[in-house]
């Protein structure tokens, strides 16, 4: 960085303390409950989804898939007799000429009349077949046209990490659908519903599933899973969705769980074929219902990462080769492929989203996974490209307007950055129905910004995106210091590694800064993404260090960095009102002190009218008897303050207010006919104040 070491006095304000204050567990204490909301929604928020969302309830679905199997007929038992397969094949040619393969036909051999697919009446582009046989986690392929390929809406495929696990490697590994009896009585199912995250501030931690917990101790002592099968179990079991919740989060958004190519890189999980399945190399579907249900049970929203964006023609090698055997092998009558769109930057295709039957293909997908398994939001990847794609744009209004019908309330995150304003407008009005999209704008300010010396950060910056995102209707935009992307992705020298990494200088610099830029993102806005590995002093990127190493919380200022995101985040969460997307408004940003690098922040309940302020302090300035202007006349209490000693802080704010409140004066400032004094502006610090 460009500024020289911390000065003593610095270094003294930022020691860390041992100890909690008893009025740190006093605060602590009244993050249990969650008060109740009601909303009233300011005119100028009234364009966006996120505002239809608050006069939606949720309501139950007879939902039933268009695409892929359906149990017909069980015995006594449960055990099934009969299930029908509908596919998307949108080619009459192929009557006679496309089959059901597996044990139950010897692979083919002793092909039966049942095993054909042929049109169905009304539908010629759905070809179904009814057979017997079948039983569950049995493997089978499609014979199309006298050549072997995956079922697109297989519920599971065979991976290696699976096959092992289960003992049944020795057999082969090949890359094959698995009937997988969902509905099997003998099976876990679901026991939990949708969470709805509607009234709270969404704080979204983002995880890829094996990483989260390769690194984690569960309560019997176990480190990590014992094999990669056994992740999705492992992770309802072992309580690392407990400190999650203790963290604060409101979501999970995981990155993609439906089946991908093999290989253990994150990226790799962005080349998925298997939309109707979760990734066997974590588990089988009853488990990944158990994942599911133990978040729900403490609270936590879904939101699955979903990638109908592209996907791969080749990938994996011998047996378990995906060339040949994938989407881009069905055709329709005219020769075209049936899937397949233009190439995507990733030699990838996209899908011929101009097709209205392959879109509704790919939204059954969506709605698919769900229902079944109580997915409570999406993440869109590459919106953008869908968008710039034909068809695109009819897909994301179809598929945001069902995902409504499943979830009235669904949290929909496009992962976007030059798209126009109507992606986040109200799916009745026009709107393509998103709720939130990535804020690339806040994103580069950070990038431009946080590496350098202090005295260069631009505090207008900030406050004129705070205000312009009315202007361009773009409110509900989601803040962020770094995402998987941009922590992988090596862009402008800010991405490329984690926070603790990339900022230099000692460790309190990185402390530090994370601490204060990651506040304002959080604190400016309804909707805010953070990795695990950037709250607790991780170093490295998604790919050299990606498993969360849990042990950086337990000490140091990696603990008190994470102790002081969760204790805010609840904060956030206790207040609900005041942080949720009902609560914004054009003057959020109260004041901007460029000189002394502070930046004040005014949040109100719309329902009782009780006001917040926020004091942020991005500079490494130590300033006394700080006065900033507020609207109105009042009485304030410090609520939250970022150098309580459970954060390393030296509690001196607190200190010297004694408990008492800070009462608004007649003396104006920064335009306000009121104003505040406080004591004391440590460096780097977040500190808050609630109208008493």
């Amino acid at each position: 960085m460009g500024f020289s070491a911390a000065s003593n006095e610095q270094k003294t304000l930022m020691k860390v303390a041992t100890r909690l204050t008893a009025s740190l567990l006093l605060f602590v204490g009244l993050l249990v409950a969650l008060p109740a909301v009601a909303f009233q929604i300011n005119s100028e928020l009234a364009i966006f989804e996120s505002a239809r969302d608050l006069e939606l309830s949720p309501k139950g679905t007879n939902y039933e898939r268009e695409f892929g199997w359906k149990v017909v007929e069980r015995d006594g038992s449960g055990r099934v007799l009969k299930a029908k397969l509908d596919l998307l094949v949108d080619n009459i040619g192929y009557e006679g000429q496309i089959f059901v393969i597996g044990p139950f036909n010897e692979w083919g051999k002793k092909l039966r009349f049942m095993d054909g697919l042929r049109p169905l009446p009304g539908k010629p582009h759905i070809f179904s077949a009814t057979i017997t046989g079948l039983q569950h986690g049995m493997p089978y392929r499609i014979l199309l046209n006298g050549k072997q390929v995956l079922d697109p809406t297989s519920m599971m495929f065979t991976t290696r990490e699976y096959l092992e696990r289960e003992g049944q490697l020795s057999s082969g590994a090949y890359l094959n659908s698995v009937f997988y009896d969902l509905r099997d009585p003998k099976l876990y199912q679901s026991k939990t519903d949708f969470v709805d995250v509607t009234s709270r501030p969404n704080l979204i931690g983002e995880v890829e599933l094996h990483s989260l917990v390769a690194k984690f101790r569960a309560h019997n002592g176990q480190l990590g899973p014992r094999t990669t099968a056994d992740t999705y179990r492992f992770i309802a079991e072992s309580g690392v969705v407990g400190r999650l919740k203790e963290a604060g989060y409101s979501a999970i958004e995981m990155l993609p769980f439906n089946q991908s190519i093999d290989g253990d890189s994150w990226h790799l999980r962005y080349q998925v074929f298997g939309l109707f399945a979760p990734d066997s190399r974590y588990g089988n579907p009853s488990e990944f219902k158990m994942m599911i249900d133990e978040f729900h049970r403490n609270g936590l929203a879904v939101v699955m990462d979903s990638v109908i964006s592209h996907f791969p023609y080749k990938g994996n090698s011998g047996d378990r080769s995906l060339a040949g055997i994938g989407l881009d092998q069905w055709f329709k009558a005219d020769g075209r492929a049936l899937f397949v769109g233009p190439l995507s930057p990733w030699d990838t295709y996209r899908y011929d989203y101009a097709n209205p039957f392959l879109r509704r293909y790919l939204i059954d997908s969506v709605k698919f996974m769900m229902s079944e398994y109580k997915i409570d939001g999406v993440r869109m990847d590459n919106t953008d490209g869908i968008l710039g794609t034909a068809g695109g744009q009819e897909l994301l209004r179809e598929l945001t307007q069902a995902v409504r019908e499943i979830n009235p309330r669904a949290l929909m995150i496009a992962e976007a950055f030059f798209t126009p304003a109507s992606l986040l407008h109200r799916s009745d009005k026009g709107g393509y129905g998103f709720n939130t999209r990535n804020d690339s704008n806040f994103f580069e300010i950070w990038r431009n910004n946080l590496l350098g010396p202090t005295e260069s950060l631009d505090l207008n910056q900030f406050s004129a995106l705070l205000k312009n995102i009315f202007a361009w209707n773009e409110v509900p935009m989601m803040r962020y210091l770094t995402t998987h992307d941009e922590s992988a992705n090596g862009r402008g020298g800010f991405s490329g590694a984690y926070p603790a990494s990339l900022i230099s200088g000692d460790s309190y610099y990185a402390f530090s800064k994370t601490k204060a830029a990651d506040a304002l993102n959080m604190l400016a806005s309804a909707y805010h993404v953070s990795l695990p590995q950037a709250r607790m002093m991780q170093t490295g990127t998604f790919y050299t260090n990606p498993a969360v190493d849990w042990q950086m919380m337990e000490s140091g200022r990696g603990k008190n960095l994470w102790d002081f995101f969760a204790a805010l985040s609840r904060y956030m969460q206790h207040r609900s009102s005041h942080f949720n997307f009902a609560s914004l408004a054009r003057d959020i940003e109260n004041h901007v002190d460029n000189e002394s690098k502070i930046i004040s922040l005014r949040r109100r309940d719309p329902s009782s009218g009780k006001e917040i302020y926020i004091l942020l302090n991005l500079g490494h300035q130590r300033i006394e008897n700080y006065r900033f202007g507020i609207g109105r006349q009042g009485s304030f209490r410090l609520s939250f303050d970022s150098e309580w000693s459970g954060f390393g802080g030296n509690q001196e704010l607190q200190t010297r207010l004694g408990g008492n409140l800070l009462n608004s004066s007649h003396h104006s400032e920064h335009g306000k006919s009121q104003s505040l004094s406080v004591p004391v502006v440590a460096p780097y610090s977040v500190s808050i104040f609630e109208e008493q």
